[in-house]
């Protein structure tokens, strides 16, 4: 049994990257290609590790090996799938402002962080259910979620 509690940094994170993404797309539009360079290293090398993250939130979010196993196929054919549909974001007759792209991924950030947030506060009801579950004595689900 688990049970770590701790402040969800996701807005915090969400609303940097979006202040980011809005500062390169107003940026981009400079004839300095470094300065463009930079932005763009900004704005997308920390968004890299989320992955890994959220792979690990949610294979500790699993009561069971068969139930991680299924939610962790889950999560690389999804993971794929947003590479096929990231591949078509910054279209050839977008450039080279990529202004709907960037919209594109400023609103892919936003719904990623409402589930995030959504997910976050399931699992601390999911885990008042079950203390007062186990305080009654019931038979049932006892795992406690990683929030």
């Amino acid at each position: 049994m688990r049970a770590h509690s701790r402040p969800s940094a996701t807005p915090i994170v969400a609303a940097k990257e979006g202040m980011l993404t809005r500062t390169v797309q107003s940026k981009v539009k400079s004839h300095d290609k470094w300065l463009k360079f930079a932005l763009l290293v900004l704005t997308y090398g920390f968004t890299i590790c989320w992955h890994p993250l959220n792979a690990s939130w949610l294979s500790l979010n699993q009561s069971t090996p068969q139930r991680r196993a299924i939610a962790m196929a889950m999560f690389v054919m999804a993971s794929n799938t947003g590479g096929v549909i990231g591949s078509q974001m910054l279209r050839k007759n977008d450039a080279p402002y990529y202004d709907t792209g960037f919209r594109v991924a400023i609103a892919l950030a936003a719904l990623g962080t409402a589930v995030a947030i959504a997910q976050h506060f399931q699992y601390r009801w999911s885990n008042k259910r079950n203390e007062k579950r186990q305080e009654k004595g019931e038979v049932g689900e006892t795992f406690i979620y990683t929030t």
